[in-house]
């Protein structure tokens, strides 16, 4: 469905974005609905209920294609409040063993955010460490996020 399904399978695999019974089956029609079909931003609401690690998602399937797939959605439109979430996780981890990363996967998500290719949002480029790569994606979205501010 993902690949060869027509528009038609959308709203049937948006009915999986929230599937307490297979956290695997959520992550996958994140990935369906952000990577594969870019319809992602219909589906904020839900993305965002899976940023917020729901207790469900023991393996956090769901929430790491949620990460990933606020980056598309990002990528692709403007959104304060999408963006803001993986500042957050980015920043600040989620106060877990694995921070590292979830801070990393909320850095690439902010890099492919901001405007960087599949390729450039998973590693800094030659010649610049990863802090330092990190250190100015992360500025760069709290200065897009200050911009939206200042804007009526």
């Amino acid at each position: 469905m993902a690949r060869a399904g027509g528009p038609a399978y959308e709203s049937l695999v948006a009915d999986y974005l929230i599937h307490p019974e297979d956290p695997e089956v959520s992550a996958l029609a994140v990935q369906v609905l952000t990577g594969h079909r870019k319809v992602g931003a219909k589906y904020r609401k839900q993305i965002l209920e899976l940023l917020g690690s729901p207790e469900w998602d023991l393996s956090d399937d769901a929430f790491m294609a949620a990460v990933s797939g606020a980056g598309e959605i990002l990528h692709d439109g403007f959104d304060a409040e999408l963006l803001r979430a993986l500042l957050k996780l980015a920043e600040e981890g989620r106060g877990e063993y694995n921070d590292d990363l979830m801070q990393r996967l909320g850095v690439e998500a902010t890099a492919r955010a901001l405007g960087a290719s599949h390729a450039e949002s998973m590693r800094p480029p030659e010649g610049v460490t990863r802090s330092e790569w990190s250190q100015g994606v992360l500025r760069a979205a709290r200065d897009r996020l200050h911009e939206a501010a200042r804007q009526p």
